[in-house]
């Protein structure tokens, strides 16, 4: 039993000074972690529902290349580079919405169409139909 004192006040200590790290650490661009309850708690509600309506205007009036700005940077850039030149995925740049549209909706669908289709099965199937619309808009400013 004594030797088991050691260890469990090692981790108990170890335990202690990251829980008291932990709740200080602020992380750039991400609001701190803190109980928030009552007041508090509906100043964040409020504050909340305002960031959400702003964001709401604003997609409402962002044009179609303006919102397939932010599903392009997210999805698909890291194989078709900045501006649709092609890194590991193919060139972009220069194609058509129509190409664009019926090569999404083919892999949307599961269909081969070159050697990397399995990777576009798995990009295309958490788009929806506008977010295709909207990243071809934006592809064809390129």
């Amino acid at each position: 039993m004594k030797d088991l004192i050691l260890p469990i006040a090692i981790v108990l200590g170890t335990a202690v000074l990251i829980s008291i790290s932990y709740s200080s650490i602020e992380v750039k661009g991400r609001p701190s972690v803190t109980a928030c309850n009552g007041e508090c708690y509906d100043d964040f509600v409020v504050a909340d529902k305002e960031r959400q309506a702003l964001l709401s205007a604003q997609q409402a009036t962002a044009t179609p290349a303006e919102l397939g700005s932010k599903t392009y940077t997210t999805v698909c850039l890291a194989c078709h580079g900045d501006k649709g030149q092609g890194v590991v995925g193919p060139a972009l740049a220069g194609r058509d919405t129509g190409y664009l549209l019926t090569a999404l909706a083919a892999y949307k669908n599961g269909e081969t169409r070159g050697n990397q289709s399995a990777l576009m099965w798995a990009q295309s199937a958490a788009l929806s139909q506008s977010d295709m619309d909207n990243v071809a808009a934006y592809i064809v400013t390129f």
